[in-house]
């Protein structure tokens, strides 16, 4: 076993602590710094509380603009559903119209055709007495050309030699009765002329249809007299 002994230095005796001295220059404006620095972050914690006061309410307002601009997206939705079914609907009315208007033409067609290879001098007037088509026939017995549409039947007194036609016309519309007389036209020949109300397919009048057939005479035939028949 072996003993060491070592010699050691006594400790150095602990300094006095220095006393703060109020009067000291230096001390005082660390103070007031001190001082202004508390103020300052005061400040600052203030300015972040009322920042985060705005935040709130900030996020509140966006939360409340978040649930409106969902309803509003809801309602886009449902108007676009809507859209989407009327789109469908008027789909199916556009090919209604489509089909109604070819079938229209097709009438048109016919009628065009009947009008043109038909012997019989055909007019046809509106409820204000105006011509609004006309037979092939029609224009040449009377002279009519594409611009007598539109005009008033009294367009036709000399042609047809009757200065009252506009009141025969008027009285086989308003009496829903077929009238017929006995004209002379222009080329000098006799013919018939029958005036009879215009009626569409719901039985509502719109006019008058005027046929005009040459008057057949035979050895026992006598003149043909103004009559008149109730329309069919």
């Amino acid at each position: 076993m072996l003993v060491l002994f070592r010699e050691v230095s006594p400790m150095a005796p602990e300094a006095p602590k220095s006393k703060k001295d109020p009067g000291d220059p230096k001390l005082a404006e660390l103070e007031r710094e001190l001082a202004a620095a508390k103020d300052y972050l005061q400040s600052v914690v203030e300015q972040l509380e009322t920042a985060n006061e705005e935040l709130k309410s900030s996020n509140e307002e966006l939360q409340s603009s978040n649930e409106e601009l969902q309803s509003t997206n809801e309602e886009l939705e449902t108007s676009k559903e809507e859209l989407q079914s009327t789109n469908e609907e008027l789909a199916t009315v556009n090919e209604e119209l489509h089909n109604r208007m070819a079938e229209l033409g097709r009438s048109n067609d016919d009628l065009q055709n009947i009008l043109a290879s038909t012997n019989v001098a055909i007019l046809i007037v509106g409820m204000d007495l105006r011509i609004r088509r006309y037979s092939k026939s029609a224009e040449e017995l009377f002279g009519l050309i594409p611009g007598d549409v539109g005009r008033p039947i009294g367009h036709l007194k000399v042609v047809t030699n009757t200065p009252n036609l506009e009141q025969i016309v008027s009285e086989a519309v308003n009496r829903v009765a077929a009238k017929e007389i006995e004209i002379k036209a222009g080329d000098g020949n006799t013919y018939i002329m029958l005036v009879a109300p215009y009626l569409t397919g719901d039985h509502a009048i719109r006019g008058a249809m005027i046929e005009v057939r040459r008057a057949s005479r035979g050895k026992d035939s006598r003149p043909a007299e103004r009559s008149e028949t109730p329309a069919k």
